[in-house]
């Protein structure tokens, strides 16, 4: 199953709610019949609503769990509230986590749109990947909330996922005529390239994490696991993806490998032209990127020399 179904926020009185949501708590109360019933707390990227399980068997719900949840909305002391008509637990929803997000980050409305991008993918092992990661709760949370850098570009709460967003609306634009898994690699690529930095930093500080392995080193050990899930070692999805995260120009003694493949160009003119426009919102004045960028044919990128990476 990997439909979400019903957003909290197109919840109207009267309406039906039918669709798959995260289970913030379980509250068992009792009627002045003396008669049990469950307040749940149930919410989404886009907001939170109340439900109430009455009538029902009493079996305790799993807190942080993910239910599909069928019911009738109406208003209930000035509060739009949904009774439950059935409820199940989910332990193995494939849907995309970032819909289920936690709707009071600084910019909740991101977590919708990037879930959006991710859903471009065709690949259906390179999106579980992708989906797989933010199904850690601490992790996507982090992530939602995270600045870009600490006083560079999207130096706010809520920047990196924002500089996620671009990057990846950057390269889906470049993409348009590239192979279906050139598109895919590139999109999963723009989506996991700063995703370490969500333990990187420590209201804004860099955290020991940061500051001993850097985000780089983060993203790998987080990927490493789910890519077990999905590929053996040396499958050529795998090692290309990774190539396209990691490949960069530096000396070979260093361990590091060059690109290999020029569409890495367009990742990384992606990335430092978010940043760039970031940056640029502050004083106005296009830089040095955003002037290449407006010259160039829209329809794909086409770089000449590899742009340097920007600093953190």
């Amino acid at each position: 199953m990997e439909e979400k179904g019903s957003l909290i926020r197109t919840a109207r009185d009267g309406e039906t709610l039918k669709g798959v949501f995260y289970l913030r708590r379980a509250l068992c109360s009792t009627t002045r019949s003396g008669k049990p019933y469950w307040k749940l707390q149930t919410s989404d990227c886009t907001g939170c609503l109340d439900a109430y399980l009455w009538d029902q068997p009493v079996v305790a719900p799993q807190q942080g769990s993910v239910i599909w949840l069928s019911g009738q909305e109406r208003c209930l002391g000035g509060k739009l509230i949904c009774d439950v008509i059935s409820m199940l637990e989910l332990s193995d929803w494939c849907g995309c986590p970032l819909l289920l997000a936690p709707p009071d980050t600084p910019f909740p409305e991101e977590a919708e749109k990037v879930s959006g991008l991710l859903y471009t993918i065709e690949d259906e092992e390179i999106k579980s990947v992708c989906r797989k990661i933010v199904s850690n709760r601490q992790l996507l949370d982090s992530f939602l909330r995270a600045p870009g850098s600490l006083r560079h570009h999207h130096a706010y709460p809520g920047g990196l996922i924002r500089h996620t967003r671009e990057t990846m609306e950057i390269v889906l634009n470049q993409a348009k005529e590239l192979a279906s898994v050139e598109k895919d690699l590139l999109i999963a690529a723009a989506f996991l390239h700063d995703l370490g930095k969500a333990f990187e930093y420590n209201r804004f500080r860099m955290s020991d994490r940061g500051t001993f392995l850097g985000h780089e080193v983060t993203l790998l050990e987080l990927l490493a696991p789910i890519m077990d899930e999905v590929w053996e070692l040396n499958h050529p999805t795998r090692i290309a993806l990774l190539h396209f995260l990691v490949a960069k120009p530096a000396p070979q003694w260093t361990g590091i490998r060059h690109p290999r493949s020029a569409l890495i160009n367009i990742l990384r003119f992606a990335d430092k032209l978010s940043g760039e426009m970031d940056m640029q919102s502050k004083t106005r004045a296009p830089t040095p990127i955003q002037k290449i960028a407006l010259h160039m044919d829209k329809s794909k990128v086409q770089i000449a020399a590899n742009p340097a990476p920007h600093s953190n």
